[in-house]
């Protein structure tokens, strides 16, 4: 025994030696000067080589404990409210975590969005029953659950079998070959046994609860989707979407026409998405909420060729047919194009986006070897879809689904088409016209307005869109009885269809174009399952210089920089800062550590955060990396007119909708109130406002931004005061039910009487604005005598209303299967980062001031929403909570925004019925009109957001809460508001919370949320100390004992003494672990617990909190109004509409022309595009040869700064939207101008300067 210790030892020690080695060069290659990409690519390639044979990845458990550990602790991701336990399946993103997920996003979008000229849309969380019940969602979206029948604890029906299954195979050493075989089968029919087989099975091998060995219930299907209501009605019922294809899907006719009516196009959409799992594990791996990336590819389904297939025909990869499967075979490489030809891969499309995944994740940083595309089985394969592949990622949990990439026929259309009675179909235009026989269904009009009047067009819209099956069938049953009834989805009810309503026949015609349904091809990505296998990936071990210390390394590719000084000196410290604001200017994230620990230390520390560069100052002035740093000039906007505001409004909202900037969500369905989908400008818009909004606050002043669900436990919300006090008060109409805001009844009544009653006496006046003006202070009694009084009805029907009662403004749902665990949509993003204070001090090494930002859905169930973007029921929230000790809110770059000079309307000026007025904000810090500086530091930073998107500084103003405003906590509070067409608007409000947030969640959830600071003497006190015998617990719960050790360790001190006194009377105790979604049994051994007189030489505090609160969508649709204006047309009564975006936000940079039809004009166009796509500039291609000013016409609307025409083979010209003004540029410079042109390197006063103006000479220029 001993001889083989030894042997092993030594072989261990050779294979450390290789991989230390191994590692020694990789760092080494990365600082030579000349060496290129490939060469540290392939040192790497060996190192992790030499790392699996060490058998680091031998023991997978181990290895992905030592994984896991790893970014928990460096807080890559921690389970959500922690503090309360947390929420199986539901996880947080921490500040690296956070990073990456954007990185891969940001890569994703370049790599698919723009490389394939894709449209992006951005659709609502929030989905109608409707919707998912034409999709099939609502009656399949199901798996199989049993229970405990004591404790009621769920289990997947399928989990449990195929776990027994495993566990006689692995472990059971006596198991006959008759048996082996048919476990083996049972596993391998799982998926198509159904719940009566199933449950036969497990009472056939005894298979009980794996916790208590009680027995379990029959298996029953649950449904995994989220329910909730929408609207206050409670008539609505939806649910949290399943998956984002459902929102393009019921989008495609708008899609379809944004695309010119052309095919095959691609549309693609990020979002989160939603399954109420019954029993998650594996972590990121099966969690409740989590992010998917997902294109639809609509193609005709007579022609699924693609043109680009030859771009990726040559790959090759590791592959795995179903007959290989079948035959119990493994996978085997294959190259691409001869899969596809020989039919095992259906068609080119799907062969193409199987190349394109494959492409995404190996340059991501997945290791190739362990990468595979997996066909399914027939028992897998929806009954709908044509073929579909999975690509899976081997890690330590096997080979996990990562990407699915479906054709799923048109299925999806179809079935939208039938529910909505809308036909989503695309057309083929003939050269010829064609004879066909043609089933004609022609609703008789004048009969049918008769029988059902006001309801006659969505009768008529109905029998229209019949199928030609249901069509025949009417035909047969109304020539037999001369009656039938029809189902009207529109009106979601039967009605009686008599002979003389419709004709219906079959003729003879000639058609000039085909109308078909178009096929989808759909590659669909799980992006924290990608996530979490790239952190395996990229995860190894290496020899510190300690001879017994292992250093965890993340091996992920470029993402960060980090500076150290060489040593602790005030000089190097200097050039270190420098240097950080330098790589903050050029957008580069980095990290700057001046704490002046080894050399060493600083490496081995973000190694294990995955930083690939480090910048060391090792002399003043001398880095051993440079950077070019370019200034950002932005020009500013030219605001139109707006003097007429609800014409003005009507235009700019009529041309949003027609341009696709946005559109009602759930369209063909009727849509609903207050959601709304971002089409492709729109979505490009927000992109850009997003990714301006993280450049200017998280990578300027260095906030670490977090991740966290929209899903919240009811337990969180209740200790911030949301569950008890986030309400409106609403009436109802007493005859039908419609719903109202009692605050907006009122209100607009009094606005109605001042501005429209001219009879009205001074007494009465003053009367409607006193009454407007203490609005918010009224309470519902108030209210309600107030509305009694006025005889204020119901504005649709002049109905009595009910007295007004509050109403919670949440979406409620319920977490996980048992329904014990209730939960909201989130109305806002702070809560998590407040839960979360804890893991963020301690990230950000316990020293304040610290700031955490967010970027996330927020949802409010409004009453009765209006005002378009203004007032929805979702929306994107961008909230910044920085940290600081209440008793120093002094800001060190105060001075950078202290000369600014704001419109500012303090809480005196509105008391005493002033205006707005201009002020330095410096003076106003220094009056104390505003509380801090930090607060002010942060107004100013708004300030400069706001008006660097194109916001008119003229247009906007910063307002002061009134007292009646006010939280009851918050020590001042200010709204920056934009004016529009519907008056001045709040968008982003700048608050000091004070510590109410941390303080009432320590007091709820008993963990203390402090801050400390160092005291000048050491105290003695008296600590609870909470030990977890982590070998005791890793006997009895193995894999779960981290969560069984986190729970323990999160006690509260009352929760942990009486733990300690019923181990005194009963030895053990039930404990629930969240994580787990279970409680377990803990015995006196597993845990130590214990009072301890402890030294401490610090004194703790709760911080404050500054918040600024962006309101994204109010901000783009102001953005909207300031950018719009129209200028002449060509005739002397046409108006031309023009966005003028700044190209910071500019949905699209520039467009290519070919002036006139042309091959050689086409080519050069081509070529140009191709360059500015390489360049990572968006761009639109139009050589459809209409006339160049109308492609320039129809560009200006939809704000595209600049337009290249092609009118010769050796130079273009480029034009400027505003001025209209044109330069003549090379082919060779057009690209980098455009590029400096967007990204503000440049003026179009630069560029004047520096080419030769072109004057228009088309004929038909605007």
């Amino acid at each position: 025994m001993a001889s083989f210790e030894d042997y092993l030892r030594r072989a261990l020690a050779e294979k450390q030696t290789a991989v230390d080695a191994q590692s020694k060069g990789v760092r080494a290659l990365k600082f030579r000067p000349g060496v290129s990409k490939d060469e540290i690519d392939a040192a790497a390639k060996r190192l992790q080589t030499a790392v699996r044979s060490k058998g680091d990845g031998s023991n997978k458990e181990a290895f992905k404990q030592a994984v896991v550990n790893t970014l928990e602790k460096g807080r890559f991701y921690i389970p959500s409210f922690k503090i309360y336990r947390g929420v199986a399946g539901l996880y947080d993103y921490g500040p690296p975590g956070c990073d990456i997920i954007s990185n891969v996003l940001a890569f994703w979008r370049q790599h698919f969005v723009l490389a394939e000229n894709m449209l992006e849309m951005d659709c609502p969380c929030v989905t109608p029953e409707i919707v998912l019940k034409a999709s099939g969602h609502v009656d399949k979206f199901t798996d199989l659950m049993v229970k405990d029948e004591k404790t009621g604890t769920c289990y997947r029906a399928d989990h449990l079998l195929k776990d027994y299954c495993k566990g006689k195979l692995e472990r059971d050493l006596t198991l006959s070959p008759d048996k082996a075989a048919e476990f083996k089968h049972v596993i391998s029919v799982l998926d198509n046994l159904s719940a009566e087989e199933l449950g036969a099975k497990l009472k056939e091998y005894d298979v009980r609860s794996p916790d208590t060995g009680n027995h379990i219930s029959d298996p029953y299907p649950f449904n995994l989707m989220f329910q909730t209501s929408i609207g206050p009605s409670g008539m609505l019922p939806g649910y949290m979407r399943p998956e984002t294809a459902q929102g393009i899907f019921v989008d495609f006719r708008d899609l379809y026409y944004y695309n010119g009516y052309k095919l095959p196009f691609a549309v693609a959409q990020i979002g989160q998405a939603f399954r109420n799992e019954i029993s998650p594990r594996q972590g990121l791996l099966r969690a409740r909420e989590f992010t998917l990336a997902e294109i639809e590819h609509f193609v005709d389904p007579e022609d699924k060729s693609h043109p680009k297939f030859v771009h990726v025909a040559n790959l090759e990869l590791l592959m795995f047919p179903r007959e290989e499967q079948l035959a119990g075979k493994s996978a085997k490489s294959m190259i691409l194009g001869e899969a596809v030809s020989k039919g095992i891969i259906n068609n080119e499309t799907l062969g193409y986006f199987i190349g394109r995944v494959y492409l995404f994740l190996t340059r991501l940083g997945i290791d190739k070897d362990r990468l595979r595309f997996r066909q399914h089985l027939p028992n897998e394969m929806a009954h709908y879809a044509v073929d579909c592949w999975d690509a899976e990622i081997e890690c330590s949990d096997g080979w996990i689904e990562c990407v699915g990439i479906a054709d799923r026929s048109d299925y999806d259309l179809r079935a939208h088409s039938e529910k909505s009675g809308v036909p989503l179909v695309a057309h083929e235009k003939f050269s010829e016209p064609r004879e066909v026989e043609k089933l004609v269904i022609t609703p008789l009009k004048r009969e049918l307005g008769r029988a059902f009047k006001g309801n006659q067009r969505m009768v008529v819209e109905a029998l229209e869109a019949m199928s030609e099956k249901e069509a025949l069938v009417m035909k047969e049953a109304l020539d037999n009885k001369g009656e039938v009834d029809f189902q009207v989805c529109t009106l979601g009810k039967s009605v009686l269809l008599k002979q003389n309503m419709v004709s219906i026949s079959m003729e003879r015609k000639k058609e000039h174009q085909r109308l078909f349904t178009p096929f989808v091809i759909e590659p669909s990505f799980g992006i924290g399952r990608i996530i979490y296998c790239l952190f395996e990936h990229s995860f190894y071990r290496r020899r510190s210089y300690s001879e017994n210390e292992q250093l965890n390394v993340l091996c992920i590719p470029p993402i960060k920089r980090t500076i150290y000084p060489a040593i602790k000196y005030q000089q190097f410290d200097g050039a270190a800062k420098l240097m950080a604001k330098s790589l903050k200017k050029a957008g580069i994230s980095h990290k700057l550590d001046v704490t002046g620990m080894s050399i060493g230390k600083h490496y081995a520390r973000t190694d294990t955060l995955g930083v690939p560069f480090a910048i060391t100052v090792e002399a003043h002035k001398v880095l051993k990396v440079e950077h070019g740093v370019a200034a950002k000039r932005l020009q500013s906007a030219f605001i139109g007119n707006g003097s007429n505001k609800e014409a003005f409004r009507q235009a700019v909202v009529n041309t949003l909708e027609r341009r696709l900037f946005y559109i009602p969500s759930f369209k063909i369905y009727g849509g609903v109130a207050g959601l709304y989908d971002y089409g492709p400008p729109g979505c490009a818009v927000k992109s850009n406002v997003l990714a301006f909004w993280r450049q200017h606050f998280v990578s300027a002043e260095r906030m670490s931004e977090v991740w966290c669900p929209c899903l919240t436990p009811e337990v969180v919300l209740k200790a911030s005061g949301h569950v008890d006090k986030f309400t409106d008060l609403m009436v109802k109409d007493e005859k039908t039910g419609m719903c109202y805001r009692a605050d907006h009844l009122l209100k607009d009544y009094c606005k109605g009487k001042l501005e429209k009653d001219l009879t009205l006496s001074p007494n009465k006046a003053a009367e409607f604005k006193h009454v407007i003006t203490v609005l918010d202070d009224l309470s519902a009694e108030e209210i309600g005598a107030k509305l009694k009084e006025y005889d204020i009805r119901s504005p649709d029907t002049g109905n009595h209303i009910s007295d007004p009662y509050p109403f919670n403004l949440m979406f409620q749902t319920s977490i996980g299967p048992s329904g014990m665990l209730p939960g909201y949509l989130r109305p806002e993003t702070a809560q998590g980062i407040f839960v979360d204070f804890e893991e963020l001090y301690n990230y950000n090494g316990e020293k304040l001031p610290f700031a955490a930002a967010q970027i996330g859905q927020a949802f409010r169930n409004e009453i009765s929403p209006r005002q378009g973007l203004l007032r929805v029921r979702e929306f994107t929230l961008a909230e910044i909570e920085h940290f600081v000790d209440p008793e120093d809110k002094s800001h060190p770059k105060f001075v950078h925004v202290a000369n600014l000079e704001l419109l500012m309307f303090p809480r005196e000026e509105q008391l005493a019925g002033k205006s707005a007025k201009s002020m330095i904000l410096s003076e106003a810090v220094s009056k104390g009109i505003i509380n801090n500086e930090t607060l002010g530091y942060f107004i100013g930073r708004v300030y400069l957001f706001l008006t660097r998107l194109g916001i008119d500084k003229d247009r906007l103003r910063f307002r002061q809460h009134l007292p009646n405003e006010m939280a009851h906590y918050a020590a001042d509070c200010w709204d920056a508001e934009i004016e529009c067409s519907y008056g001045w608007i709040e968008c982003v409000g700048i608050a000091d919370r004070s510590a109410y947030d941390l303080r009432a969640h320590s007091e709820k959830s008993c963990v203390p949320l402090f801050a400390c600071a160092k005291s000048l003497e050491p105290r003695e006190v008296e600590k609870l100390v909470i030990t977890p015998s982590k070998e005791e617990l890793d006997l009895a719960f193995k894999g779960n004992q981290r969560m069984v050790v986190e729970a323990l360790e999160a006690m509260s001190e009352k929760e942990a003494l009486e733990m300690k006194e019923a181990f005194d009377d009963k030895g053990e105790v039930d404990f629930q672990v969240c994580t787990l979604g279970k409680s377990v049994v803990i015995k006196k051994n597993m845990v130590s617990i214990s009072m301890e007189r402890k030294e401490h030489q610090m004194g703790y505090f709760t911080a404050s909190v500054i918040e600024p609160s962006f309101g994204i969508g109010r901000i783009i649709y102001c953005l909207f109004e300031h950018s719009f204006y129209t200028r002449p047309g060509r005739s002397e009564d046409e108006r031309l509409n023009v966005f003028c975006f700044p190209p910071l936000v500019a949905p699209i940079k520039c467009t290519v022309f070919p002036l006139i039809k042309s091959q050689q004009f086409d080519e050069v166009a081509k070529l140009i595009a191709e360059s500015l796509m390489a360049a990572g500039i968006s761009y639109k291609l139009d050589a459809t040869g209409t006339s160049i000013g109308k492609r320039y016409a129809r560009t200006d609307e939809l704000g595209v700064p600049f337009a290249i025409t092609v009118d010769s083979a050796t130079s273009v010209t480029i034009r400027e939207r505003d001025s209209k003004e044109q330069i003549r540029v090379s082919i060779e410079e057009v690209v980098s101008v455009v590029k400096k042109l967007t990204v503000g390197q440049s003026t179009w006063a630069d560029v004047l300067c520096s080419y030769p103006t072109h004057v228009a000479t088309h004929a038909d220029e605007l």
